[in-house]
């Protein structure tokens, strides 16, 4: 598939059936396609930021362990940040992957946050940068990153079902500031929604464009492609 092809022309094109199959993967790892607009089925992706994991499940090779995102965060160094993603490029394609799940930029909300050790820091600034780098690395040698957690996945504690009150200072200044960092630096090529509500009960992430379409097409200047992702039980988690 050329680099230069019309996402819009193809979404166009793409009859229900296909628009479905799309919204779903062939197995935990592998994505659907539609071969009859050059849209490969069997696009691997592997999983996750200090480490192309996910080969042990079907016998393949194993991984090689990077440090983890608080490790890079405490080094306040972008070229190590730079090193591990263009490391990790190498790792997938060992497994013929052309997608990475990471880097993790959610914020240090609390020191015994369950996804701590991935995320870099309770700084937005740092992650910002830090992830910046990551994502330069990793896409420069070729893999698309694929930014996580989108947005205010900032404890593991009912992940899937909390409801996150922020107000809209600290959500821009605070847990969306990472995001647009990366996006206007970087610009990785996708983006996981997170489980989790925010602000009212209802409201789940992965379809709300009162926060998806202002920060990624207006604040950021970015126009960013986010869709159902995978094995995802809940709708609001996504790539």
């Amino acid at each position: 598939m050329s680099e230069n092809f019309d996402i819009e022309s193809i979404v166009d094109q793409l009859t229900l059936e296909e628009a479905c199959a799309l919204t779903h993967g062939q197995d935990f790892w592998r994505l659907n396609g539609v071969p009859r607009l050059g849209v490969p089925a069997g696009l691997k992706i592997t999983d996750g930021p200090n480490g192309a994991r996910g080969e042990d499940f079907v016998g393949g090779c194993t991984s090689a362990l990077f440090p983890a995102g608080c490790s890079l965060g405490a080094s306040f160094d972008v070229k190590s940040a730079i090193k591990v993603g263009e490391a990790l490029a190498r790792e997938c394609r060992s497994k013929s992957a052309v997608a990475l799940l990471g880097p993790t930029v959610n914020i240090h909300r609390h020191p015994t946050g369950g996804r701590n050790f991935e995320s870099y820091s309770e700084d937005p600034y740092l992650s910002g940068v830090m992830a910046s780098g990551y994502i330069q690395g990793l896409q420069g040698a070729g893999i698309a990153s694929v930014t996580k957690h989108f947005v205010c996945n900032d404890s593991e504690t009912d992940r899937r079902t909390v409801d996150v009150i922020v107000g809209e200072q600290a959500l821009r200044e605070i847990y969306l500031r990472p995001f647009q960092i990366a996006f206007e630096r970087a610009g990785p090529r996708g983006i996981m929604t997170s489980y989790n509500k925010a602000s009212c009960p209802m409201m789940v992430l992965g379809l709300c464009e009162l926060m998806v379409q202002p920060m990624y097409r207006s604040t950021a200047g970015i126009r960013a492609k986010v869709s159902v992702f995978l094995r995802a039980s809940f709708v609001g988690s996504g790539v």
